[in-house]
């Protein structure tokens, strides 16, 4: 697989060498060179960097009518995102998808922004995202990016990098806009920015953007519309000061509120589960068995008879000072980020179990008795079997079940994260220079409470008895980080850099958790009431290699094996059976590349193949139908090979278009049960994926196309811009082969046609999802979410009015 990838890359470079007798250049059509910071070694053209990266400026994000992260997704090659809501985000870079903490490293400048999960197999959901209004760029690196960016850079990283403060004098902008849906309701919003200049050497930047977003899905049971609506408020404020004439101080402020009514989710496909034993009778003896069935809703439908709003409110402060040395660079970077969630989530499903056990007589057929239920005999010579915990306990009087038989599940979580890195990039002239530094992080990830409760069939909302309170816990998971890291770089000819990074880290991670209320308030099931402390503290170091050959002034070719990492850590033990603690687990990546520019610079086209390795993978396990925990799997028991290719051509000085493809092949390599611990197996439900299953969520193909045409109307600048994204199915949702529901292909087309009336006012009008597809973002099927499916929004009509001071 991967030699084949290697020969497509050869031979797409030997096209693109013919290119030039087959198109007439023009001299004046030239594509802006784009500058980003990624690699934490300055300022450095796109073209130039021996990685596979890429970047969307602010007039492209613009052009592109882009307001959040999702909008951009498949227009960046092997970028895809599981989207619940704002701020409710899971990042996927080149396929690579698995429980826990986040695969893609995300930071906003550089600040490191972390998910806001309930438990350690949901760490990496709920990663926060911004609105892209003033942001100055957009830069996704992929592969393994550990040596730079250290924990939960598996897969790659994304990084949102915002305007700073001008220092050439004051400006402002207002933006105003609004848009309707096909189905569903309107939204509108308004956005400013002003930039001021405070002093010879401070200047100020203030960034604040407001969105009362509708929503497009109903909710059939408890009869209302539009259920997915929010209102998100982001502000920005960023104080720059020249301390000297080679050293600068950047303060920064970040708040974001975001207030959602309910979950991006419908329920178009039906949905059966068998959970518990099968052998299950009534009263009456007769067989009733343990397969439950909700019927589809249909598109932008949901069937939950219970509430799920989201609310956010984050705070962050930054502190960055740079100096320019005689010899380089120097960077010191502080954070501080607090982040709560309120979160809600219908657990009604696994209580139609626990019901059937308690409140209607239904039970395993047992040797002389039905659990706790009448008496039974052996019935038609069949040999009667034992009970099987812990379902006989579900039927005990002690188990609290729900007297309405929903269930309102109600969180408060908080985040307190402080991070420190402190680095230097050389620039000496001799061939060999350096980045180094030194990195710490503290993180606190608090769930304040999970309680449980009786939901009111009539209103969706908890019913607050004390007397039916079915779980109440709190815990604090505390993770500490140190790290040295350093990548050199080495001239070894005049055209030819040899890199080699280390990142040397030690992980300690301690988990302190009090149970007030076991699970179903019965201590035989969900442990007894108390405290408990543990943790862990891990050390490693990840490599880095690479080579890069600037074969021609226009022709870059590169190879590099480079790793990432994500953290160990504990478990929450929401029953005594759950084991407390996991390991890091680390991908590997072999990647060959090229970036080439052709006729006169009108032609850009870069090509990426590559083969990552899964070590030591963070599985996670269900050890009862509800509650489950991270273990790691033996080994290398992950592959992703694949390829990217980006091409944009400036046909003429009017006229852009543009094409990326993703194209993934990540699979396990063994059976998931294989891999477990043994010492596991019995006490969990065995993991399902076998040898050639593709990684949950991940797509074969997916990308994007573009074409954009400036023109001049009635004396204005005007443009017109289409944008095509496309995935293929995703066959893999669950790797339990009755709970997977594959997700649909799909295609989804936006126009925008953009207006400058003059250097004040400009206009832009927009039709989004042009078809009005349906599409699968992603698909959460199991005993508590029913086939609970993310669609695209459906098609839309907007407008926005700019007005620049």
């Amino acid at each position: 697989m991967f030699n084949q990838r290697v020969k497509l890359i050869v031979a797409s470079i030997l096209f693109l060498g013919g290119i030039p007798t087959l198109v007439q250049a023009e001299q004046d059509a030239v594509l802006e060179e784009i500058v980003v910071t990624a690699t934490k070694r300055g300022s450095q053209a796109l073209q130039d960097i021996p990685t596979s990266i890429t970047a969307l400026g602010e007039d492209t994000l613009a052009n592109m009518g882009a307001v959040s992260i999702d909008d951009v997704t498949r227009t960046i090659a092997a970028l895809d995102v599981v989207d619940v809501g704002p701020g409710q985000k899971q990042y996927l870079i080149r396929g690579i998808n698995a429980e826990g903490e986040s695969t893609v490293g995300v930071l906003i400048d550089n600040i490191p922004l972390i998910g806001g999960g309930d438990s350690s197999r949901r760490a990496g959901t709920n990663m926060p995202d911004f609105d892209l209004f003033d942001m100055e760029r957009v830069e996704v690196l992929r592969g393994p990016q550990g040596t730079l960016y250290g924990q939960n850079s598996v897969a790659g990283v994304l990084r949102y990098v915002t305007n700073k403060p001008d220092f050439s004098g004051t400006e402002a902008r207002v933006q105003a806009g609004g848009s309707t849906f096909s189905s569903g309701d309107s939204s509108w919003d308004l956005k400013a920015m002003v930039n001021t200049v405070l002093s010879e050497d401070v200047a100020l930047r203030g960034v604040l953007s407001y969105r009362d977003n509708g929503g497009y899905i109903d909710n059939l049971p408890l009869g209302t519309e539009d259920i997915n609506s929010f209102e998100r408020l982001n502000a920005r404020l960023t104080l720059a000061w020249n301390v000297s004439d080679n050293s600068k101080l950047t303060l920064q402020y970040i708040h974001q509120t975001i207030d959602q009514d309910g979950r991006n989710s419908h329920q178009p496909f039906d949905w059966s589960e068998s959970v518990g034993p099968p052998f299950m009778y009534a009263a009456d003896g007769s067989f009733i068995g343990s397969t439950f069935i909700l019927p589809a809703a249909g598109e932008l439908k949901n069937n939950t008879p219970i509430n799920e709003p989201y609310k956010e409110d984050s705070n962050t402060f930054a502190l960055t000072f740079e100096s320019s040395l005689d010899w380089g660079d120097l960077t010191v970077a502080l954070s501080q980020m607090e982040r709560d969630q309120e979160v809600a989530l219908d657990s009604s499903t696994p209580w139609l179990l626990h019901n059937r056990f308690q409140s209607t007589g239904q039970c395993l057929f047992v040797t002389g008795n039905c659990a706790f239920g009448p008496p039974f005999g052996s019935r038609d010579g069949k040999p009667t079997v034992p009970p099987i915990p812990p379902f006989v306990l579900f039927a005990s009087p002690a188990t609290i079940i729900s007297p309405t038989g929903l269930v309102y599940l109600e969180q408060e979580q908080s985040q307190d994260t402080f991070n420190f890195e402190a680095r230097v990039a050389t620039d000496f002239d001799g061939p060999l220079n350096a980045v180094f530094g030194l990195f710490y992080n503290k993180r606190n990830t608090d769930l304040d409470f999970s309680r449980v409760w009786p939901g009111d069939p009539v209103t969706g909302n908890p019913i607050r008895d004390p007397n039916f309170l079915m779980l109440d816990r709190f815990s604090e998971i505390t993770t500490t980080q140190r790290a040295v890291f350093g990548e050199l770089y080495y001239q070894i000819a005049e055209n030819v850099e040899l890199t080699a990074g280390v990142r040397a880290f030690d992980t300690e991670q301690d988990l302190d958790q009090t149970l007030i209320v076991p699970f179903l308030a019965n201590p035989a099931i969900g442990g007894p009431p108390g405290r408990s402390q543990f943790g862990e503290d891990v050390s490693d170091e990840i490599f880095k290699l690479g080579i890069a050959w600037q074969a021609t002034d226009d022709v870059l070719l590169y190879a590099s094996s480079t790793e990432g990492f994500r953290n160990g850590g504990v478990n929450n033990q929401v029953v005594p059976v759950i084991p407390p603690l996991y390991s890091p687990d680390k991908t590997k990546n072999l990647e060959i590349g090229a970036k080439t520019s052709w006729l006169d610079g009108r032609l850009k086209a870069n090509l990426a193949v590559y083969q990552i390795d899964w070590e030591d993978l963070q599985i996670g396990v269900n050890f009862t139908d509800q509650f489950g925990g991270l273990v790691n799997a033996g080994g290398d028991i992950a592959e992703i090979d694949g390829f990217e290719i980006e091409i944009l051509f400036a046909v003429t000085d009017q006229l852009v278009l543009g094409i990326n493809y993703a194209d993934i092949d990540a699979r396990l390599t063994a059976n998931t049960a294989d891999a477990i611990p043994t010492d596991l197996l019995d006490a969990v439900e065995a993991p399902r994926g076998t040898d050639g299953d593709s990684l949950l969520g991940s797509p074969e193909h997916s990308g994007s196309m573009f074409g954009q045409l400036d023109f001049t109307m009635n004396g204005m600048e005007a443009y017109i811009r289409a944008d095509i994204q496309f995935q293929s199915q995703v066959k893999n949702n669950n790797y339990h082969p009755d709970r997977n529901q594959p997700s649909r292909s799909y295609e989804l087309i936006n126009v925008n046609f953009g207006i400058r009336q003059d250097e004040h006012w400009s206009y832009t009008f927009y039709v989004r999802n042009v078809m009005d597809e349906i599409a699968d973002l992603a698909i959460f099927n199991n005993f508590q979410q029913n086939n609970r499916t993310t669609p695209a929004a459906p098609r839309s009509f907007g407008f926005t009015v700019n007005y620049d001071m």
